[in-house]
């Protein structure tokens, strides 16, 4: 315990690597949708792993940061049930490729719908 671990270096060491990421991920387009290759792609999670796991020695990231939207649960609840309320609309309006797209569209999310003689819930996964 006597040896300096040199702590501020290891976190300088760690900035510059996020800022090198932050770099690449502009200069490769990472950001704009479908514009980014797969190797970049690739390369940019492999080097997000790598920085998670250097902080991790100096005990970062040991849990996800809280949620943006945390505690909107509410608004969440809202919107979804005006979706579910648009998708029977249209079933009872007989537009059934209407009611489908909304299905995938969500399901891309990863929101399932359930439909249940009670009505339609839903649920993330």
């Amino acid at each position: 315990m006597d040896d300096d671990f040199n702590t501020g270096g290891a976190v300088g060491v760690l900035h510059e690597l996020l800022t090198a990421l932050n770099r690449f991920t502009e200069k490769k387009q990472l950001e704009g949708i479908g514009k980014a290759s797969q190797l970049a792609m690739s390369i940019f999670r492999k080097c997000v792993i790598i920085l998670k796991e250097l902080s991790r020695v100096l005990g970062l990231f040991r849990e996800p940061p809280p949620s943006a939207v945390a505690g909107n649960d509410q608004l969440v609840n809202g919107l979804m049930q005006i979706l579910i309320d648009l998708r029977a609309d249209a079933r009872k309006a007989k537009n059934f490729a209407l009611a489908d797209q909304i299905r995938q569209r969500l399901g891309q999310l990863g929101v399932t719908l359930e439909d249940r003689p009670g009505g339609t819930g839903w649920r993330v996964g």
